[in-house]
């Protein structure tokens, strides 16, 4: 195989899986530890891609490998490896980014189906844009956007019930309510040591 695939360097024409040693090159290259390019894996029907791989490798736009698994056959032995998470169905296009693992988030190596009845610009627009998405750089963005959002999320909780126990306790205090200057939990503002 060439080293361009997993190593960097210009993308490479796509390469046809139409025998076992084309798919347990493919294999190796998935899980090649040496691997700097995200590897984009086709599969079709009656020996026809899902969609035009030229199209495809145009709507990339960046290095990446392309393997076009055209037998039935092969294709089932790919997946038995890959498992159900990872899976490849007919009619369908997955990208692999490097330091796969069997355990992976399915959403991290994102995959489309193409319907047959659809558009061939839609269907690689759709696959590009998730490319896209997923790449690991944006994906921890993301996360770490959702971790932000989580955080201000479960603050603007403390936050509220933080103002519901202040105006529940400034409620029981009479009819002048809390006098506070500033404002704080209500046992560390009052007079001290009374309690009700």
């Amino acid at each position: 195989m060439n080293q361009a695939h997993h190593r960097g360097g210009k993308s490479n024409p796509p390469i046809i899986v139409a025998a076992n040693e084309d798919r347990q090159s493919l294999e190796r290259a998935l899980f090649s530890p040496d691997r700097e390019v995200p590897i984009v894996v086709v599969t079709g029907v009656d020996g026809k891609p899902a969609l035009p791989l030229a199209e495809l490798a145009r709507a990339i736009r960046s290095e990446h490998a392309c393997y076009f698994v055209a037998d039935p056959g092969l294709l089932d032995e790919l997946n038995q490896m890959l498992g159900r998470r990872l899976r490849v169905p007919p009619h369908f296009i997955r990208v692999f980014w490097p330091n796969l693992k069997l355990a992976d988030d399915p959403a991290a190596h994102p995959g489309i189906p193409v319907l047959f009845s659809e558009p061939v610009a839609v269907a690689v627009e759709a696959f590009a844009y998730a490319f896209d998405l997923s790449r690991p750089r944006v994906r921890r963005a993301r996360e770490l956007q959702g971790d932000a959002d989580a955080i201000a999320t479960s603050l603007a909780a403390v936050v509220r019930r933080t103002a519901r126990a202040r105006q529940s306790w400034c409620g029981r205090r009479g009819p002048g309510g809390c006098r506070l200057s500033t404002p704080g939990p209500p046992a560390l503002r009052g007079r001290r040591g009374r309690r009700r």
